[in-house]
């Protein structure tokens, strides 16, 4: 009796939701909110110790989330035009500061733009200029970065801070903006610092986690500080005091702290104003961070702490989604008879970044382009059982790449081919290289990794970016940031 009542209830409420649903051609908005060099594994969702993110941690619950989400590039530029895109960062070819993205190819926004959205992007960080053509179907792109006088004080940042993106974009909504929406906004607080620490968040947030550290650091010496100086710690081949590792690491988790506050209070302003409900939001980082795990500091390599990011995502309020949830509980089960089976919260599958476009497109009945490399996850998020499908990801000069099928993972040096392999079933932090202990697998993921490569390089014949002049502003402020010499 007691599951026919829940049975009758359960078809009582999708009478319900027949008889006032919407239109098909209904479309809900689509949020997407970067928190740029967020480690994944320095999320309270995803198990850390601190709490760093308590108000996105809460918001989680009510969403999907991706344990195993996967960037397609340890760097900013790279990384946001794969998510953009769909395509691996060998295809599109924007690499470098000469690089922009070339026409043949359509970014999210503009396949959005083209179906009637009002499309509104607020950034930060030079990675992110409109120089590199990211801005391309947005009607707003504002953008931001200063690190020059400003009245009469020297500013010493890279981009507004997290408050003031905020401000710019809450000012935006209080129009507020024509349904539907595409709105992309992305905080920069996380990265390294330019000034003299190389993380430096603002009280209370910078201090929140040092506790009572002894040490001398001061950010740098003999004049390099900041991110110059990591920069330098890498090019020398240099390790850090244990007692001075951790040190940075605690600051950089007070930058969580501060940004996961502000991209609270954004969650909030959203959610009292009705329009989080009707809404598709996703919740990344383009890559994370590495405090010398594997002997380096910033985010120069493709080991898990840089390449296995969060991915959070959160289905509208809609009548057309709440019947794909509804009907998602209803599962038959020969071991235990009728139960509900609620929609899958934690998805273990592997997946990708650039599978965020077609995903969003899939929601919404768009059609995306047949070039996309990436593959939509609406399937998988129902429950269905994914199809096989191999990891790959680079670091931003290409001299190191990873591919990662099942519980395998291969550390690939291009183009010497010297390779690490890791079994990140029983060694999730690459502890143990058993590339000479494995030498049929390491092989065989070489194969795959080679011919892949072949590829998606071939595929970047059709859509090779094209060069920019890059202004000396704006190479002095990444040269700055210990991105060029």
């Amino acid at each position: 009796m007691k599951f026919k009542a829940k049975i009758g209830s359960t078809l009582l409420h999708l009478a319900i939701l027949c008889a006032c649903m919407k239109s098909p051609d209904h479309r809900a908005n689509v949020i997407l909110i970067s928190m740029d060099t967020l480690r994944m594994d320095h999320m309270g969702t995803y198990g850390y110790s601190r709490a760093t993110t308590p108000k996105l941690d809460r918001f989680a619950r009510r969403c999907i989330v991706f344990d195993r989400a996967y960037t397609q590039a340890s760097h900013t530029l790279p990384a946001h035009t794969s998510i953009m895109t769909s395509l691996y960062p060998d295809t599109h070819g924007v690499l470098k500061m000469e690089d922009a993205l070339t026409a043949n190819v359509k970014t999210l926004a503009e396949l959005l733009a083209q179906r009637g959205y009002e499309t509104a992007a607020f950034v930060n960080t030079g990675w992110l200029d409109p120089k590199f053509d990211l801005n391309r179907g947005f009607e707003i792109y504002d953008f931001y970065h200063d690190q020059g006088q400003k009245q009469g004080q020297v500013r010493h940042q890279y981009g507004r801070n997290a408050e003031e993106t905020n401000r710019t974009v809450f000012s935006w909504l209080a129009h507020p903006p024509k349904e539907p929406f595409f709105l992309f906004v992305h905080y920069f607080d996380i990265h390294s610092d330019w000034k003299r620490l190389p993380y430096d968040a603002p009280p209370p947030y910078g201090n929140m986690f040092t506790g009572d550290y002894k040490g001398n650091f001061s950010g740098g010496e003999g004049g390099i500080f900041a991110s110059q100086y990591l920069q330098k710690m890498n090019k020398e081949g240099k390790h850090f005091e244990e007692d001075d590792r951790k040190y940075i690491e605690s600051l950089y988790d007070g930058g969580i702290a501060y940004t996961d506050e502000q991209v609270g209070e954004l969650l909030q302003r959203l959610e009292k104003s009705k329009l989080l409900g009707r809404s598709i939001v996703i919740i990344v980082s383009d890559h994370g961070e590495e405090f010398q795990e594997h002997g380096m500091v910033l985010h120069e390599q493709v080991y898990e702490e840089l390449v296995h990011v969060p991915w959070i995502m959160k289905l509208p309020k809609d009548p057309w989604y709440s019947l794909h949830n509804l009907i998602s509980k209803i599962r038959f089960q020969t071991s235990s008879g009728l139960q509900k089976k609620a929609l899958p919260q934690r998805i273990g599958a592997p997946v990708q970044l650039i599978d965020l476009m077609p995903t969003v497109l899939d929601y919404l009945n768009i059609k995306w382009p047949e070039y996309v490399q990436g593959r939509s996850l609406k399937g998988l998020i129902k429950g269905k059982e994914p199809a096989d499908t191999a990891i790959y990801s680079r670091n931003i000069s290409g001299s190191q790449y990873s591919i990662m099928e099942g519980r395998w993972k291969l550390v690939y040096k291009y183009p010497d081919g010297e390779k690490q392999l890791f079994d990140l079933g029983t060694d999730p932090h690459e502890t143990k290289d058993l590339s000479q202990a494995e030498i049929d697998r390491s092989a065989l993921l070489e194969k795959h990794f080679l011919a892949w490569f072949k590829t998606v390089k071939q595929a970047g014949n059709a859509f090779r970016s094209h060069k920019k002049e890059i202004d000396k502003k704006t190479r002095e402020d990444l040269k700055s940031l210990g991105y060029i010499q």
